[in-house]
């Protein structure tokens, strides 16, 4: 198990991601890299690119 804070916890072999509201998500990536936006994430070595929209 993983801590994100004294309130929430992620499944071992799974990081924590903080959104901008507080909230938080787990990534079911160990290592994982989290988002600017807190929601989504990316492997190790990954970045993730919000897509644009028109």
């Amino acid at each position: 198990v993983i801590r994100c804070d004294s309130l929430h916890y992620c499944q071992g072999g799974m990081s924590c991601c903080q959104a901008s509201s507080g909230q938080w998500n787990c990534c079911p990536y160990p290592l994982g890299q989290c988002c600017a936006d807190g929601v989504h994430c990316c492997e190790y070595g990954y970045t993730y690119t919000l897509p644009h929209l028109r």
